[in-house]
């Protein structure tokens, strides 16, 4: 089964990418991608195309879409 973690967004409430967000020794990113590959046989990323994708993996990037939510990414 995979995992897909949506990954991007304006964070316009947190004034940086939430993904590269450090806790600790790890960005946010890192922390959940690493939980989820112990229960996840693939973990993939998912992100509106222009993005960066997720350089420790697979990105699955989604066509641009006028909604501005995560929503899109769980269709």
């Amino acid at each position: 089964m995979n995992a897909y973690v949506l990954i991007g967004g304006l964070s316009s409430r947190m004034g940086s990418p939430k993904a590269s967000i450090r806790i600790g020794d790890q960005t946010f990113l890192e922390r959940v991608t690493s939980a989820a590959s112990l229960a996840f046989s693939r973990v993939i990323a998912v992100e509106r195309e222009g993005g960066e994708g997720w350089s420790g993996g697979e990105t699955i990037f989604e066509p641009a879409r006028p909604e501005r939510a995560p929503i899109f990414g769980l269709r």
